[in-house]
């Protein structure tokens, strides 16, 4: 207890606190076995600053932790699952992990840097981006790859939300293999456009295979050029139709599937109505149906019209006839033989409409007169078109006669003149042109006879091929040249191509490098604080075991202590094995505090490397753009075969850059193994003083057992002693002519 001071008690001891050192101070509760004077009455709280309300206070007298919102565990020293990074400036204690819904496996992240468990293909501390070469981070598998075309796409990256590729000018397609939008076909061969009209086609234009358009709804046609049935003819916009479009519709339909179904009763009955019902039915059918077609005139009730256009066909053909048997025995120019072909093609449309037009004719003569009605009428209308067609075919007979008497003329003027000029043409083809020096140049052979359309021996090219180009010899010949042409561009795809992977990983390990330091700060940041709680723990003990030795040498030099109380405690003490000694445990403290004022400067470090990792993006940055320089130079057989060896040069370069981002993000790797080896010691020295805390206090329990069990009996010692004061008296007289030998702690 204190010292009273005007009614309250000042320098409570033992931890206590209130006016009466009745209580246990804050961070302390009360030791359910103790008294409250006893120097083990209060006991301190173990609560984890960071985690816990009020700073690591507890329950004064359960001892109990009040965790934050967001911590658990009987310390309050550790996150809920799905939350991370325990801090004692964070009212909640623990932030909430922010994992993407979609590209992580679930929403529980790591408790110390808050990474997630993404999945495959999948990166970033929330798993919210794809690794390099691949897309879509929403796909419940992981990223797909990117795909690209080595050759029609500028790099191997695409977007990571829609994969699309960084096409070249002139390629389309999500993985640049394909033609461009409103194009189809081969783009190795060459893209041709869609033959589509753009207002009424879907993005895109047309398949890009077989160039077939893609019409937007309510729009039809070959060439999505026209409103489809239900639509108003109002193109582009094709509004759909009123509701009584449709009702109307429908009506025509049911009247005419009635009027089949009736009209097949028919047909089985002979031709006759099968009641009088029947018949009233068709009437009633009948006139609904002209109503509908009010707009079509009557036509011919006989067959007569057909007949005469038939005739009329007949003589036309015969006049052609006549025509074609004159004009077979002359000479015809190319303007006539299309007139005739014409004309041909006139009268085999007009005789097929003709046996169709009969045709119909025979097939609707036994069925009722509706069907006929509609059939007649039909067959009249395309009839009149057919006379109409012959009537027009009679000018085109007369121009194709004045262009054969042209013709004729024309034929009898020149004919003796071109006959001479072909024989001046075949004696010319046997001397000249000469094709051996061309093929030479073509082809890279040798031959010295000449040849010449008219008489050329042997081969005209080398059978095997021109001698092989090797580097010492030069290619001879335009063909020679240009298969070296494909073949050196084959060798700089698949130069390319290898490059192109080797900047893919280098971009990776940069990543990863990023991460690595990210995470070392972390942990720089986590192990800092982890120092500072060991410190104050060893603090705290280190006051307590000071107050326990100095309560112990009170006890001891207490007169009215009992010897044998004395000499129980002090074979305690000198039989308790501690680890260390408490100038020992501060030597160990102090190296603890040395260790952690020499760690490296993880922010100075991570800075270098933040350069480093920007310098390496340069450098792939550069080699990006170098490839590019390269494609363009495939693009170009004869500047291949001009620039091989720049090409070279190149390479070399590529290589080059894509080494020394290689080297960078290996630096920064080892930048931060150093960071986690200096880390590694103070690590290890937290968890030995903590062991060595841990040993020490139930032996402080115990001493602190012993002394207060000395008191007690000390206290009733002196009670005694107080209540038999005289016989104290007269043993003090014979204490003076007896020797008395006091036990001390040696």
């Amino acid at each position: 207890m204190g010292r009273r001071s005007g009614g309250v008690c000042d320098d409570c001891t033992h931890h206590t606190a209130g006016p009466n050192c009745e209580r246990c101070a804050n961070n302390y509760y009360r030791n359910p076995l103790s008294d409250i004077r006893s120097p083990d009455a209060c006991l301190r709280c173990l609560c984890s600053a960071a985690g816990s309300v009020n700073g690591g206070q507890c329950d004064t007298q359960t001892g109990a932790c009040v965790c934050k919102p967001n911590v658990e565990g009987e310390r309050c020293d550790r996150c809920k699952a799905g939350y991370y990074n325990l801090n004692a400036n964070n009212p909640l204690g623990c932030s909430k992990c922010s994992c993407s819904p979609d590209s992580s496996v679930s929403g529980v992240c790591d408790q110390l840097t808050g990474q997630c468990e993404c999945r495959p293909h999948v990166e970033g501390l929330s798993c919210d981006r794809c690794a390099v070469g691949y897309w879509n981070p929403s796909s419940p598998y992981g990223c797909q790859p990117c795909n690209c075309d080595p050759v029609n796409a500028r790099s191997a990256t695409c977007d990571q939300r829609t994969g699309q590729c960084l096409c070249r000018p002139g390629i389309g397609g999500r993985t640049c293999s394909g033609c461009p939008d409103n194009t189809y076909g081969d783009p190795l061969i060459g893209c041709r456009p869609c033959n589509c009209d753009p207002s009424g086609t879907e993005s895109g234009g047309c398949d890009k295979h077989t160039g077939a358009c893609l019409c937007k709804p309510g729009v039809t046609g070959a060439r999505c050029d026209a409103c489809s049935r239900g639509y108003c003819a109002s193109f582009p916009e094709c509004p759909a139709c009123p509701s009584c479009f449709f009702s109307m519709n429908g009506h025509l339909q049911q009247l005419t599937l009635t009027l089949e179904r009736l009209s097949n009763q028919l047909i089985l009955s002979g031709g006759r109505p099968t009641s009088s019902d029947a018949s009233r039915r068709i009437r009633t059918l009948m006139d609904a149906l002209r109503r509908l077609q009010d707009t079509v005139s009557v036509p011919p009730q006989s067959s007569r019209a057909l007949t005469d256009a038939l005739q009329r066909l007949n003589q036309i053909r015969s006049q052609l006839n006549g025509l074609t048997e004159d004009l077979a025995s002359q000479p015809r120019d190319g303007d006539i033989d299309r007139s005739l072909d014409d004309l041909q093609a006139l009268l085999s449309s007009l005789r097929l409409e003709y046996f169709t037009k009969r045709d119909a004719f025979t097939n609707t003569a036994g069925s009722n007169n509706a069907s006929t009605f509609y059939a007649i009428q039909k067959s009249y209308e395309k009839s009149t078109d057919a006379v109409k067609r012959a009537d027009a075919a009679k000018d085109t007979l007369k121009k194709s006669e004045g262009l054969r008497e042209n013709a004729l003329s024309d034929l009898r003027d020149v004919q003796p003149g071109n006959t001479r000029d072909l024989e001046k043409l075949k004696k010319d083809l046997a001397t000249r042109p000469n094709l051996t020096p061309t093929a030479n140049k073509v082809c890279g052979g040798d031959r010295v006879d000449s040849c010449t359309p008219e008489r050329c021996a042997g081969d005209l090219c080398p059978p095997d091929g021109a001698p092989p180009c090797g580097a010492e010899e030069p290619c001879a010949g335009a063909l020679p040249n240009a298969n070296k042409a494909f073949q050196d561009a084959d060798e700089v795809k698949a130069k390319l191509q290898d490059l192109n992977n080797k900047i893919t990983q280098a971009a990776a390990q940069i990543q990863e490098a990023e991460d690595s330091a990210n995470r070392v700060r972390l942990s720089t940041d986590e192990l800092a604080n982890q120092i500072k709680q060991v410190q104050a723990d060893v603090d705290e003990d280190l006051k307590d075991t000071k107050d326990f030795i100095n309560n112990l040498r009170d006890f001891l030099s207490e007169p009215h202590s009992d010897p044998d109380e004395v000499q129980r405690v002090c074979e305690a003490v000198l039989d308790a094995q501690v680890p260390l000694s408490v100038q020992k445990l501060k030597q160990k403290l102090k190296e603890l505090q040395d260790l952690a004022s020499s760690l490296p400067d993880s922010s100075r470090v991570l800075e270098s490397s933040r350069e480093q990792l920007e310098n390496a993006r340069h450098l792939l940055e550069e080699a990006n753009n170098t490839r590019d320089a390269a494609f363009g130079i495939q693009q170009d057989a004869e500047s291949i075969l001009k620039t091989m060896d720049d090409n070279e040069d190149i390479f070399d370069e590529l290589e080059d850059k894509i080494r020394q981002s290689v080297d960078i993000a290996n630096n920064v790797k080892n930048d931060v193994k150093q960071i986690e080896d200096a880390l590694m010691p103070a690590e290890q020295g937290i968890v030995g003083v903590t062991g060595l805390l841990d040993e020490m206090r139930p032996l402080l329990d115990d001493l602190r057992k012993d002394v207060t069990t000395g008191t007690t009996h000390a206290n009733e010692a002196q009670d005694q002693a107080d209540s038999a004061q005289g016989e104290a008296e007269h043993a003090a007289e014979v204490r003076k002519h007896t020797p008395h030998r006091r036990t001390y702690c040696t």
